[in-house]
């Protein structure tokens, strides 16, 4: 059986979305294991990073947190947002961040979102 490229190109295609729908279903899992069993922590902004990439600018909240159980202190940072966050989160200013209390480093910060302008 010879294999051509257009199978080929296609067992590449169909892997590639296997792949990335196994990688949805886990970030999925893991944000809902954080819902239902993570804790609030209430961590203060020391940064917000505005990145370039070629055509996108994209902003990125850096928090930080100290655990008073242990004195370790973590710092997070937000999923990249093609948007300036709100102007309630400045340098200074409280976030949440739901974090899984065995591994803080597991976590995920609450901002609001800015509505896309139409």
């Amino acid at each position: 059986m010879l294999i051509t490229a257009d199978m080929f190109v296609l067992t590449v295609v169909i892997c590639l979305l296997i792949i990335g729908c196994l990688f949805w279903t886990w970030q999925a899992r893991a944000s809902s294991r954080l819902a239902h069993h993570g804790k609030r922590v209430m961590a203060t902004i020391i940064s917000i990073k505005k990145r370039h990439s070629y055509t996108l600018t994209y902003y990125i909240v850096v928090a930080r947190w100290t655990d008073p159980q242990n004195h370790a202190t973590y710092t997070f940072e937000s999923e990249p947002e093609p948007r300036p966050p709100l102007e309630q989160y400045t340098e200074g200013s409280p976030v949440v961040i739901l974090i899984d209390p065995a591994n803080p480093n597991s976590y995920h910060m609450e901002l609001e979102r800015r509505k896309a302008e139409v």
